[in-house]
């Protein structure tokens, strides 16, 4: 008898089982765990006799990111014909964006000749049932609307803990870490913090951005990512895209983040859909600006000079020009930067107006114009004045600057102990609130805790003034503040010319008024704010008209 081999005919179909779980379903009930998601898949398998080609992962990720990694090495491998069943446990493990899975279902499985099953729903593209055509593109609505209620309560917490200063970024900012008993505050990390104090510092002398990163590099100092990951040996670096070596314009950024003042400032961007991964900055006005919520790494004074100096270096113009006023001469109405723009003057290097003019006309302010090199010739008058002062005349400028401390002490006692009557008022009306059912207890016991820190801060602040501590103390520092600014002119006892170096130590503000024209002449006002000193030095110029 002879004997025959046949081939079976029948094709095995290999299976792709998929799992994803997103953190907030980790918060949910156990039946949405991957092992959970895994045993029921499996048993399914079995009970089938489907053939397992691979399982496909998504741990951590949103159903509305349909770019998960393991999602789409599972896509891929069924355009390579690979695979041709797909399983997950219920359709919202698939995803929660409707469009794209409703998408899925009625054209990319089809075309690819996928059959996709969902175990618990009963749902098998396999069968044409009403089950697949009616209640799986209902189902995928729900999954999405659970999704945006999700997102839209997240939302509502992080904008919360913003209101409230609290840090809510995966990772502190360069130089501080998170409090290990509250992963909201932030404490300063001692060697970060450091190199950021003498970014600052650089700053303040005159260095460059450019000139920081140069040296920071030369040094071999960590990037803040290089930083990062050195911190975290739990992060991955297949991961790292970050920087190896420090830029400028990193250097720029920090230089202008307000955390270093000890300031929580959120909320620069947001999504136009919980869908999206696309983000879009929103209006500095709308940003959330909380003071004081941590330890600053650097002083108020170091910040405004850097801040200057980083103005004054943005007005380079044509032929070498440099606006040396730049950050420092304001206009004296609107207190905007008194900007660059071209004269007809012969000779002349160029004049200044007020910014709020420049771009928007009077609707705004007034021009506010002067001589770029009248400005300079009334400056450096006004500090070689400031070299002839006899040691008499300094100790009566001391005298005057304790008696307008003695007046600020005085009217912020007024001001603390009237805000003060304020807040005991407000927890009153918060009491009554309370018990009125007005408020819920959630928003009683986060404004309650608000008004009687603050309240706290401002009785303790009565009682220093009552001690006259802070007023005593302010006469020291005004004091000493003063020393130092006698000890710096004193080192340009023969001043010839004026550089940004001279200006930001000796000088705080210049604040240019509106000229006048009475008679056919030119009158203008010129305060001349010298650092450390509570009363400008007012130069009043007149010129011939014409």
């Amino acid at each position: 008898m002879q004997t025959r081999s046949v081939r079976s005919s029948v094709k095995i179909e290999m299976c792709a089982l998929y799992l994803r779980l997103s953190k907030e379903d980790e918060k949910g009930t156990e039946s949405a765990s991957i092992e959970n998601q895994r045993k029921i898949l499996m048993e399914y398998a079995r009970k089938n006799k489907f053939v397992i080609y691979d399982e496909y992962v998504d741990d951590g990720y949103t159903g509305t990111d349909m770019n998960r990694p393991a999602f789409q090495r599972m896509l891929e491998d069924a355009e390579n014909g690979k695979i041709q069943i797909i399983m997950t446990k219920d359709l919202s493990r698939l995803g929660r964006n409707s469009g794209r899975i409703n998408m899925l279902m009625d054209e990319y499985f089809p075309e690819h000749h996928i059959r996709y099953i969902s175990v618990s729903e009963g749902i098998d593209t396999a069968y044409r049932t009403a089950v697949n055509s009616i209640v799986a593109p209902v189902q995928n609505l729900v999954n999405e609307l659970y999704a945006g209620d999700i997102s839209r309560k997240i939302h509502a917490a992080f904008d919360a803990k913003m209101q409230e200063g609290e840090c809510i970024s995966a990772f502190a900012p360069y130089g501080y870490y998170k409090d290990p008993d509250n992963k909201n505050h932030l404490l300063v990390d001692d060697t970060a913090g450091a190199v950021v104090r003498r970014m600052f510092l650089l700053a303040k002398e005159g260095y460059s951005p450019s000139q920081i990163a140069a040296v920071l590099n030369e040094e071999g100092i960590l990037t803040p990512s290089q930083y990062r990951y050195q911190k975290n040996p739990h992060l991955s670096m297949e991961n790292f895209r970050g920087a190896t070596e420090w830029k400028a314009a990193n250097i720029n950024k920090m230089l202008r983040n307000e955390v270093y003042l000890g300031h929580m400032l959120q909320g620069k961007t947001c999504k136009p859909s919980f869908k999206s991964k696309a983000c879009y900055a929103k209006p500095k006005e709308e940003w959330i600006l909380v003071p004081n919520t941590h330890e600053p790494l650097i002083d108020e004074d170091t910040w405004n000079i850097v801040r200057k100096r980083m103005q004054s270096r943005t007005q380079k113009r044509e032929k070498g020009f440099v606006n040396i006023f730049s950050g420092l001469a304001l206009c004296a109405d609107c207190g905007k930067n008194m900007s660059t723009v071209g004269t007809r003057k012969k000779g002349a290097a160029a004049n200044l107006n007020c910014g709020s003019y420049k771009l928007g006309g009077k609707k705004y302010c007034s021009n506010h114009t002067i001589d770029y090199d009248v400005l300079y010739q009334v400056v450096l008058t006004a500090l070689r004045e400031q070299l002839r002062l006899t040691e008499q005349q300094k100790q009566g400028l001391l005298q005057e600057m304790i008696k307008s401390k003695e007046k600020q002490g005085n009217q912020e006692k007024i001001k603390t102990e009237s805000r003060l009557a304020v807040l005991n008022q407000k927890i009153e009306q918060l009491l009554d609130d309370k018990y009125g059912g007005r408020i819920t207890q959630e928003q009683f016991e986060r404004l309650y805790s608000k008004y009687m820190e603050e309240k706290t801060e401002a009785e303790n602040k009565c009682k220093r003034f009552k001690k006259s501590q802070d007023i005593k103390t302010g006469f020291q520092d005004r004091k000493q503040q003063y020393d130092t600014f006698c000890r710096l002119i004193a080192t340009y006892d023969d001043l010839q010319e004026l550089n940004t170096e001279i200006l930001f130590k000796l000088i705080d503000r210049i604040e240019v008024h509106q000229g006048k024209y009475i008679a056919g002449k030119k009158y203008q006002k010129i305060d001349i704010w010298f650092q450390f000193q509570c009363e400008p030095e007012t130069m009043e110029l007149d010129f011939t008209a014409g």
